[in-house]
């Protein structure tokens, strides 16, 4: 389950186009319900029509557009972000003796 701001990637499957796109959770979509027409018309003027849900989904905002995949493309994006650590003795105490030189 994600939550709004929660950052993931999927693989759109556009017809003839597949493109791996990473986005936000911009809400978070109960099932057997359609997401907020007003935070996201884009969605309804597309010739394409997706479906109720039977399940919990999920509407991402990328690239400036919003999209509305498949839960079952759906992974979770890691960031690559390490935590602080002492650029002394590596320990993550950063209120270290080594830190405070």
């Amino acid at each position: 389950m994600f939550n709004e701001g929660d950052k993931v990637t999927w693989t759109s499957d556009d017809p003839g186009l597949r493109k791996e796109k990473n986005g936000t959770v911009a809400e978070v979509v109960s099932a057997y319900r359609y997401p907020d027409r007003n935070r996201f018309p884009s969605l309804y003027t597309r010739s394409r029509s997706n479906g109720i849900r039977d399940h919990i989904s999920y509407v991402f905002r990328s690239e400036g557009a919003n999209y509305w995949p498949e839960v079952k493309d759906l992974n979770r994006l890691e960031l690559s972000t390490k935590p602080k650590t002492c650029k002394f003795c590596g320990c993550l105490d950063l209120d270290c003796e080594c830190f405070l030189r």
